[in-house]
């Protein structure tokens, strides 16, 4: 299957991409990396609600609940 998954950025962008179900949560961070538009060193990426941070990179999208379809907030650790 197929994810379809929005990522609402700190400056108030949003990307969205699809992804493969199968794909890893770790894929995600990969984009937000490669992206490189976040001007943090430290980010977390979070569902709205209920507010769940995605930490097992190694877990698929699908595993995460994340899909047909979600929306996530790019979330930047303070220092």
């Amino acid at each position: 299957g197929v994810a379809a998954i929005a990522f609402k950025l700190p400056s108030g962008d949003r990307l969205q991409r699809r992804f493969r179900a199968g794909d890893t949560v770790g894929t995600l961070y990969d984009f937000i990396d490669g992206f490189g538009g976040i001007e943090a060193a430290r980010y977390d990426l979070c569902t709205s609600y209920p507010r769940k941070v995605l930490q097992d990179r190694g877990e698929t999208i699908e595993g995460s609940g994340l899909a047909p379809q979600a929306m996530l907030m790019v979330a930047v650790e303070d220092d």
